[in-house]
């Protein structure tokens, strides 16, 4: 399962890329991605204490920033790394890889995916957050995956 997982995730992800040529030569910075690219949370303290995005709130508060350029394409692995991993545990391990491909094509590509696309830095680590339950279903049984969705679920909530 591993193997065709990493198949699948590069092959997302260079389809993402693909699909966001324009965003990726200029990436749009808009609303809260302001504070998050240029680092500063006292931009965006209030939106934490409304929405109680606490860990957006940590995410701006690194002490390092990267180019938007960066943080698109990181936020974007990110993704492929879920919709692929949706894939595959949708489909199980026994599916035909062109139509685990075409399902985390569907995912990523998704006009929901898009819209939300448009926040990638402030985004980034509820996007790995996400990636990471969605990898780790892949490996455990379905009941500690869902025992596993009462700790991951209110972490995501939280970006």
């Amino acid at each position: 399962m591993t193997r065709s997982f990493l198949t699948v995730s590069a092959l997302t992800f260079a389809l993402l890329l693909l699909v966001s040529l324009p965003q990726l030569a200029d990436p749009l910075i808009r609303f809260d991605d302001f504070p998050a690219f240029f680092g500063d949370e006292h931009l965006f303290y209030e939106k934490t204490l409304s929405e109680g995005r606490w860990l957006n709130y940590w995410w701006i508060a690194r002490p390092f920033i990267w180019s938007p350029t960066v943080n698109f394409m990181i936020y974007q692995l990110a993704w492929a790394i879920f919709a692929a991993a949706a894939a595959v545990n949708a489909l199980g391990p026994g599916a035909r890889p062109l139509h685990t491909i075409a399902l985390a094509a569907l995912i990523a590509l998704s006009p929901q995916a898009f819209l939300i696309s448009g926040w990638f830095n402030t985004l980034i680590l509820g996007a790995w957050v996400v990636a990471l339950y969605a990898v780790i279903s892949l490996y455990v049984s379905g009941r500690t995956a869902r025992w596993l969705f009462l700790i991951f679920a209110p972490v995501s909530m939280m970006a």
